[in-house]
């Protein structure tokens, strides 16, 4: 990883993405419930089985199968390729 740095550009709409994915993941805590004693792979299964809007696209993205097309564009391991 290399260093740490901050970008002082702003984009409105990723923004806007931003406060979306923050009140998404709120909501679980609405009612008293501390963050941190969430579960961490059943929030993500939560978070992940939803739609997601990108602005410019009309139809909504769904993380997890999107996850889905790209690990099975990846090659077979299983496969010896010299």
């Amino acid at each position: 990883m290399g260093e740490l740095s901050f970008d002082t550009d702003c984009s409105r709409s990723v923004q806007g993405t931003l406060r979306l994915m923050i009140d998404g993941l709120e909501s679980y805590t609405w009612d008293g419930t501390d963050i941190l004693d969430l579960g961490t792979y059943s929030l993500s299964r939560s978070l992940c089985d939803r739609p997601c809007t990108v602005k410019g696209q009309k139809e909504a993205l769904w993380p997890a199968r999107e996850m889905r097309t790209l690990l099975e564009a990846l090659p077979d391991p299983d496969i010896n390729i010299h």
